[in-house]
């Protein structure tokens, strides 16, 4: 039978999965419509899907002991657990796009010292941490509000999941 552990880091999985499966068809249905090109959705199926990774990855950190955790990823998960605060008890209604919106990711490839030669660019779709700016702050948010401005906004959501998950693997036998 399993722990409560086992089910937790069960649960974390399942719903990073299902985040990335849906993130994917999100962004191929933007390659659909074009080359580089952001489709602004009503379908709340990557909230719904993030809002699940959130939980379950702040429910296994809050059980690491935070003297093991270098200082940088505590940083960074006050703002991942600003999010999760946010949706859990923000009483002004929002829209999704306050924490997750569409955004571009862009690569340049660029070799040569001192005469720089742009060899490749490329644009992808995604989805970014949104700005948060219509959410109140109050006294018990504040420290994990400037941690989510400087470690996390606009953040691609994807490359902060990684991180979160990098992190856990370090404390659970996550794959």
């Amino acid at each position: 039978m399993k722990n409560n552990i086992e089910i937790a880091v069960d649960g974390y999985v399942k719903a990073r999965e299902r985040f990335f499966s849906i993130n994917r068809a999100y962004l191929d249905e933007c390659k659909k419509a074009r080359d580089n090109v952001v489709i602004l959705t009503e379908e709340s199926e990557i909230f719904l899907a993030i809002r699940e990774v959130i939980s379950w990855a702040v429910a296994l950190y809050e059980r690491i002991d935070k003297q093991k955790i270098l200082a940088i990823d505590k940083h960074f998960m006050s703002g991942i657990k600003y999010i999760d605060n946010v949706i859990k008890h923000e009483n002004t209604k929002f829209s999704f796009y306050t924490i997750l919106r569409p955004g571009i990711n862009i690569s340049v490839e660029v070799e040569g010292d001192p005469n720089l030669n742009i060899k490749n660019v490329s644009m992808d779709s995604c989805i970014l941490w949104g700005d948060m700016d219509e959410i109140p702050t109050n006294k018990h948010n504040s420290s994990q509000r400037k941690n989510y401005n400087k470690y996390v906004k606009r953040q691609s959501v994807c490359e902060s999941v990684e991180k979160i998950n990098d992190l856990l693997r370090k404390y659970y036998p996550i794959q």
